[in-house]
């Protein structure tokens, strides 16, 4: 769950963490918003293998 809260508020303040802890600004910070969108969707796909739901047998039961 972490990731997901990490990745939002990267996303939504990302200069936040550079001011945080005295580091020098991005110049760019759409690739590290990207960053935090790459890991809050990873976040995502942990929450669904962690759901236990076989999603490889729904599909293809919905495939036939």
């Amino acid at each position: 769950m972490h990731n997901l809260l990490w990745g939002a508020h990267v996303i939504t303040l990302p200069k936040v963490i550079f001011k945080g802890t005295g580091m020098a600004s991005m110049r760019y910070f759409h690739v590290w918003q990207s960053v935090g969108m790459i890991i809050g969707v990873h976040e995502i796909g942990y929450l669904r293998t962690a759901s236990g739901a076989d999603y490889v047998a729904i599909l293809c039961e919905t495939r036939q």
